[in-house]
């Protein structure tokens, strides 16, 4: 981009777009797109620009609201199923939240 040559980064950032896509990486699509709304806002399509920096915006906003307490979980199912318990203490005993 910074030479100028925007259609040539359009495509390679809508390729690895593509290719976050089939590996259901949200963080680095959100990053695509906030290169593909650097693009559009070079060109003049401050619109276009929104729009995908908010789409990035919100995925990453979703992202970070889901990832911790899946991989929560997870680790707690590995834990016991790999009967870690009866080896060492748990990682966490208290789980504290803002949900009244």
């Amino acid at each position: 981009m910074g030479q100028g040559r925007l259609d040539e980064a359009q495509d390679v950032l809508v390729v690895a777009d593509s290719s976050f896509e089939q590996m259901s990486s949200s963080s680095h699509r959100a990053a695509a797109w906030v290169a593909l709304g650097d693009v559009a806002a070079r060109r003049g399509d401050d619109r276009e620009a929104a729009r995908l920096y908010r789409r990035a915006a919100e995925t990453l906003q979703d992202f970070t609201q889901f990832a911790p307490p899946a991989i929560a979980a997870r680790a707690m199912r590995m834990y016991s199923r790999l009967r870690i318990a009866d080896r060492t203490a748990p990682p966490f005993n208290l789980v504290i939240s803002n949900v009244p």
